[in-house]
């Protein structure tokens, strides 16, 4: 009797390939051939979750329908094919029953293919197929290559001549400087006799040694950076072996030995001999502009000529209008510039006994070639600054096209650094000493630049990149003084500070 209460006979049992077991009757009561099937057990694969570098756990559903079957996972790294299969868990009763078997010993960064499979006797259900990925493992370090610690660069350079004897020595690292490292052992200067005697500072990657006195001149010197200076880095990177480099001084200029005196005594008597005074040196900063825009002349020839003398140094203005005239005596000067298509302009100059430098402005007027010719312009002077100097008005020329004469060939771009310098004054125009001015570009990862004015105030900063920097400017009893300058390429800048 099936489960309609019909009555049949004739009933037979079969098994099928999955396992199932189909039993057939004849219902006698509808004079049919009925069929009677075991029912079939469900697997339904879940999705996995806390998947790690090696392993992750599978989930699904089961339902035995009342047959004992055991559940279990099976898995693989290709899709359809499946190498590995999981631990097993036991499901029973009609109801469907949540699985939760864990993986492990799995390879980190692979994705896997599963599915859920239950297992009655020979009867076999899968579900269907799903994936999970595991994380990647962590990434290995790459190895730091070892850092050098070389000299990039010196002042003077090597094989230098003509240096003023008023020269501090310099040299640039490629990599910051541990400053404790560096003493009067491991940055030495020698006239080839003796050691000079001196002391020595660090600012970033620049150690500088500066002499106790003048340099004799026409002299040699050698200057030596030892092993023994450290990279102010962990590891204190030092070099593999000391370094050196040399340069030779300017020639003295001679001074006049005075002329005996004889005493009317019966007895000639001489006067003593007088003893010759080391020469004071001056430095001599100037600007060539437009007469009429103040804008900046570039490729101007400047010459200056010792009264008295045939000797004559020529300079070049740069493209801002800046030249510069070094280690300049007590005398009288004549100062010429000369450019195509301007009226030439002479100036006298004093250097005074105890000046150590000058600024001046040169004006220059454009040819007018239809014109009827004109008196040339005079140049007109800086104020001096002696030992109560006046505030020199800022001068920050702005680049402009210098005109070139049919055929003439551009003058080529100035160097990439810049120069910065100028006065600090109180209000009332009296220089200020030993004041700490520092600069350092902005948006870099360099360190200020620290000097400290002078006695007549005068503070200087060379070797800048182009770029908007930050200029202070700090005493005790004054208030701090800062500003941003934008330098460009090559541009010399006068930057005067007035505290209060």
């Amino acid at each position: 009797m099936d489960s309609a209460g019909n009555t049949g006979g004739y009933s037979s049992i079969n098994v099928g390939t999955s396992g199932a077991v189909y039993i057939s009757y004849y219902d006698d009561t509808n004079d049919n051939l009925m069929y009677a099937v075991n029912p079939t057990h469900t697997a339904v694969t879940g999705a996995a979750s806390g998947a790690g570098t090696s392993g992750a756990t599978l989930t699904g559903t089961s339902n035995a329908t009342g047959l004992e079957t055991t559940a279990f996972f099976q898995y693989g790294a290709s899709s359809g094919s499946y190498t590995g299969t999981s631990s097993t868990q036991s499901v029973s009763g009609t109801s469907d029953t949540a699985l939760s078997i864990a993986l492990t010993g799995l390879s980190a960064g692979t994705t896997y293919y599963y599915r859920l499979a239950n297992q009655h006797y020979t009867n076999l259900v899968y579900g269907s197929e799903a994936s999970f990925t595991t994380t990647s493992g962590p990434v290995a370090e790459p190895t730091r290559a070892p850092e050098t610690f070389t000299v990039t660069s010196t002042n003077p350079s090597d094989g230098a001549a003509g240096v003023a004897v008023t020269t501090t020595v310099s040299a640039t690292f490629s990599l910051l400087v541990n400053g404790s490292t560096v003493t009067t052992d491991t940055f030495t200067l020698s006239d080839g006799s003796s050691l000079v005697s001196g002391a020595v500072s660090t600012n970033g990657a620049t150690v500088t040694f500066a002499p106790s006195s003048g340099l004799a001149h026409s002299t040699t010197y050698t200057a030596t950076l030892t092993t023994g200076i450290k990279a102010a880095n962990y590891a204190g990177t030092q070099m593999t072996s000391n370094y050196s480099w040399s340069f030779t001084t300017i020639a003295a200029t001679p001074t006049p030995t005075a002329t005996p005196i004889v005493t009317p005594t019966p007895t000639p008597a001489q006067s003593p001999t007088a003893t010759p005074t080391p020469p004071e040196y001056c430095k001599l900063y100037g600007f060539v502009q437009e007469y009429e825009s103040n804008d900046p002349i570039g490729s101007v020839s400047v010459s200056l000529r010792r009264l008295g003398t045939e000797t004559e140094r020529t300079k070049e203005s740069d493209r801002y209008g800046f030249f510069k005239f070094e280690d300049l005596e007590v005398n009288r000067y004549l100062l010429k510039s000369e450019k195509e298509l301007y009226r030439r302009i002479k100036k006298m100059l004093k250097v005074e006994e105890g000046e150590v430098r000058k600024s001046v402005r040169l004006r220059m007027r454009r040819l007018d070639t239809n014109a009827t010719p004109t008196a040339e312009p005079t140049a007109t002077p800086l104020p001096t600054r002696t030992a109560a100097p006046s505030p020199v008005p800022t001068i920050t020329p702005t680049p402009a096209t210098t005109p070139t004469a049919p055929g003439q060939t551009p003058t080529p771009s100035p160097a990439n650094t810049g120069m910065v310098f100028g006065y600090v004054t109180d209000s009332e125009g009296a220089p200020i000493g030993s004041v700490k001015v520092r600069i350092r570009k902005l948006r870099s990862d360099e360190e200020y630049e620290t000097t400290s004015s002078d006695a007549d105030g005068f503070y200087e900063f060379t070797n800048l990149k182009a770029g908007k920097h930050m200029l202070k400017a700090k005493k005790s009893s004054y208030r701090r003084h800062w500003e941003i300058i934008n330098l460009r390429e090559g541009e010399t800048q006068m930057v005067d500070i007035v505290m209060k």
